[in-house]
């Protein structure tokens, strides 16, 4: 997962885009005062979309999380 701030992104669209398209990675893009987003491929969005619908309707399986290795400011 690659992390980079909004002026990165913006400078870097196209590489981000490749990244995320051609390589299935996630990534995180950060903005001072706002909340992080994380840009994906249409398949892991769907597969997350589809964790998320399961858990809702109580039909999925919940495990614990992860220690998380990224920060985010």
């Amino acid at each position: 997962m690659q992390t980079m701030s909004y002026s990165q992104s913006r400078s870097n669209y196209a590489a981000a885009r490749d990244a995320v398209q051609n390589d299935g990675e996630e990534v995180v893009i950060t903005r001072s005062g706002k909340e992080p987003l994380v840009m994906a491929s249409p398949a892991n969005a769907r597969r997350l979309r589809g964790a998320i619908d399961r858990l809702e309707d109580r039909s999925g399986v919940e495990h614990e999380l992860l220690p998380c290795r990224y920060h985010f400011e």
